[in-house]
């Protein structure tokens, strides 16, 4: 059937419901106009005269009589759109390209339908690249934008999928991933990071590349802005004075703090501002609780009025009630409250140790062991202040360290396997049923909880919450189900505290996935901190145990005489390349990296 090209004034087209296969719709009608617009209608209409679908005998296409579109429904809704509102020179007599078909009201449906379901759309992944490479050729957002009529954050969106790395594009195109997962992949902007995760997490089983643990691989230390309350508390122009960054989510309206650990900077410099400030004030002694990342334990402290033990409770906390002779005899904790808003102090407290804990600072920790080279601050037996075992059994231990290290240690420990129970929904489910069913003394606190490090902050209302789970598929809820999971880990806790609360957390971390757990725990073990704050004993055993490995290479003769701060160094930079990590952050699967696989080597 032959087709007649010719242009029709825009007054004399009309398009109804009978001979369309496509409902009348809104749906991308400002888009489209903007692109007519900027480039003019780039595929003709298919129209019928509206006589029947053929025209008069004795008259030509250019007739005055009416049309119906067959084909090109939204684009005749698009030009209507730029008409009324007279842009671009678009008015009722305004030229339109068509194709003239002559067809009953049964042939241009057919017609109609055939036009919209044989054509072959572009998969998003091919029109989120042309995006780029738009970009790439010199198009400004902005430019894009108005070309194509959508706002310059969406077209963000598209070159952001288009410059995905070619593994995870490929596995979008062949139904690997979803758009979701797409979308979280953006997360790092580096192609080589994007592909490793990829290829990291295509190995699990079906939840590997679930949205928790595309996000926890990408971006495991980004915050939420809402709800977090160290930035609250620092001011979020203060972390952004100090060269913290926030950013948005492409996809959403969340927004991120980007520099968790200068937050957490942050944070401590306020409080041991205001440890310092209160120790000007008279008191012997100012520290950080432990709720708060500090050393002392609230409850381990009596009241300089107290005539028994652990009897604080019914004397004041305020500062201003003690006098200065009881300042001089005590001290206080500081902390933050229970929102972290603002900092409270309990004063009047005898210090635990009969004197203030020393704590090698986690700010700038390079910096730290640089400064420890002369061995300065040893104690009177010449043990590093910070070395002092966290209890007698342990003294002789190769790994021996103390209570302080051992918390910042097992820490890490929490944040590691509550991002690897991401990737067994059965073990999450195994640990939440055992946590309920012994209700005391579990390493999961099943009130959501756990440790600050993997807490989730006030997610919304229960009912509101329940409704979207009822709404999601079992994927989604299963991603969520493990996320929630990590969320009440408490791993963290030094030897003489909370002793029954350690039952359970080594058969915990021995059955979450090697793989995924090995892989969380290097990354977040600090081993610039660890042998900074350890002893040299432990320093030694740690280079030995990588020297049986083959590691290090031949480790100098004189190492042994070293210097702590010579000996951290060293220790930190092989156990980095190695991926050693101490006794409590070892599962039954680890081993040490091969020496070709080291990263000094594969320099």
């Amino acid at each position: 059937m032959t087709a007649t090209p010719t242009a029709i004034p825009f007054s004399r087209l009309i398009a109804t419901d009978a001979i369309n296969a496509r409902g009348a719709t809104k749906d991308g009608i400002d888009e489209l106009a903007a692109s007519i617009a900027a480039k003019g209608l780039i595929q003709p209409l298919s129209v019928r005269p509206a006589s029947g679908g053929r025209l008069p005998a004795g008259e030509s296409p250019d007739a005055n009589v009416k049309y119906e579109v067959i084909d090109g429904r939204r684009r005749h809704a698009a030009i209507a759109k730029l008409v009324k509102a007279k842009t671009a020179g678009w008015s009722k007599t305004s030229d339109v390209p068509v194709l003239v078909r002559n067809e009953d009201d049964t042939q241009a449906l057919e017609t109609s339908l055939m036009a919209n379901t044989v054509r072959l759309p572009m998969h998003p992944v091919d029109q989120h690249a042309v995006f780029a490479r738009l970009a790439s050729q010199g198009k400004s957002n902005a430019d894009i934008a108005a070309a194509f009529g959508i706002s310059e954050k969406t077209v963000r969106q598209h070159q952001a999928l288009g410059n995905l790395a070619l593994e995870v594009r490929e596995a979008w195109r062949k139904g690997k991933i979803d758009a979701k997962a797409a979308q979280l992949f953006t997360l790092h902007d580096d192609h080589a990071v994007q592909t490793e995760a990829y290829k990291r997490l295509a190995k699990q089983d079906s939840y590997g590349l679930s949205e928790h643990a595309i996000r926890s691989a990408l971006a495991p230390r980004r915050t939420p802005v809402k709800g977090c309350g160290d930035l609250k508390f620092v001011g979020e122009a203060a972390y952004l004075a100090a060269g913290g960054t926030i950013s948005e989510s492409l996809f959403d309206d969340d927004r991120f703090v980007d520099d968790v650990p200068l937050l957490e900077t942050l944070v401590r410099q306020r409080l041991e501002a205001e440890c310092e400030r209160l120790k000007g004030e008279g008191w012997s002694w100012a520290a950080i609780g432990d709720d708060s990342g500090g050393d002392v334990n609230l409850f381990d402290c009596n009241n300089v009025r107290s005539t028994g033990e652990h009897d604080f409770n019914n004397y004041p906390e305020e500062p201003e009630a003690y006098t200065a002779e009881e300042r001089a005899r005590s001290g206080c904790v500081v902390e933050l409250n229970f929102d972290g808003s603002k900092i409270e102090i309990v004063a009047g407290l005898v210090h635990p140790d009969g004197a203030p804990a020393e704590r090698v600072s986690q700010i700038d920790i390079e910096e730290a062991i640089d400064a420890a080279g002369d061995d300065e601050g040893d104690g009177e037996d010449g043990s590093e202040i910070d070395d002092i075992p966290a209890s007698e059994e342990d003294a002789g231990a190769p790994f021996a360290i103390s209570q302080a290290l051992t918390l910042s240690v097992t820490q890490t420990l929490t944040v590691a396997a509550a991002e690897a129970v991401a990737a067994d929904p059965m073990l999450a489910m195994r640990i939440i049923t055992a946590a309920l069913r012994c209700r005391f003394h579990a390493p999961s606190n099943v009130r959501n909880e756990g440790n600050p490090a993997v807490r989730l902050e006030n997610m919304g209302d229960f009912n509101d919450a329940f409704a979207a789970l009822l709404q999601s598929g079992d994927d989604r809820v299963r991603a969520l189900f493990c996320e929630a999971v990590g969320s009440t880990f408490e791993l963290a806790s030094a030897k003489w505290q909370y002793k029954g609360r350690d039952s359970g957390v080594q058969a915990l971390r021995d059955a979450l996935s090697a793989d995924a757990y090995l892989d969380a725990a290097r990354t977040h073990f600090n081993t610039a901190d660890y042998f900074a704050r350890a002893g040299k004993a432990v320093c030694l055993n740690a280079i030995a145990e990588m020297e049986e490995a083959g590691v290090t290479g031949p480790v100098p003769d004189t190492l042994a005489d070293a210097k702590k701060a010579e000996l951290a160094d060293f220790a930190t930079r092989h156990a980095r390349a190695s991926g050693w990590l101490p006794p409590e952050l070892r599962h039954p699967s680890y081993v040490l990296l091969a020496p070709t696989t080291t990263k000094e080597q594969a320099a």
